[in-house]
């Protein structure tokens, strides 16, 4: 609507920071599930771990192309982003998971939930028209993660 079409939104540099953070959450979950997929003993979740990392890194690409797009150097992907130290550490935890239900409800109940929570925020907060090129990968990945959180959660309740 007109309406919508003059509303403001989330501006370049915070897109880019949430984009940022949001990339750093999938590559660190990607290598989270891709060092449990050996330890873990259950031949179907290690079929899941292995498509949840194709997919988290489909993810993580898309995500930084977007923050290229937005021509905003240095990108520095591979740093903890500024105030996530605490999310690092609880990533850390998630790694030292004892056992099939601790790394599942770890990554399916508590990770992916508030990513998903993140990608459903800022969707709400960016314009429809501007920011058109995130909220394409955003609805996509929105529908891949929700996807593997009901597969968790099916998981969770088969073991």
């Amino acid at each position: 609507t007109y309406a919508e079409a003059g509303a403001e939104g989330l501006g370049v540099e915070e897109t880019v920071r949430r984009l940022k953070r949001c990339n750093w959450v999938e590559t660190r979950l990607n290598e989270l599930m891709l060092t449990q997929v050996t330890a873990t003993p259950e031949w179907e979740v290690k079929d899941a771990l292995c498509l949840h990392v194709w997919l988290d890194a489909e993810h993580a690409r898309w995500l930084q192309s977007r923050v290229a797009e937005l021509r905003h150097p240095p990108h520095n992907f591979h740093r903890v982003p500024e105030g996530a130290e605490a999310l690092e550490a609880f990533l850390q935890e998630a790694l030292r998971s004892r056992g099939t239900a601790e790394l599942l409800t770890a990554i399916y109940r508590v990770i992916k939930p508030a990513l998903v929570e993140a990608y459903r925020q800022h969707l709400a907060e960016s314009h429809p028209l501007v920011d058109q090129p995130t909220r394409r990968y955003l609805r996509f990945i929105l529908l891949e993660e929700e996807d593997a959180i009901g597969w968790g959660e099916q998981a969770l309740q088969a073991l």
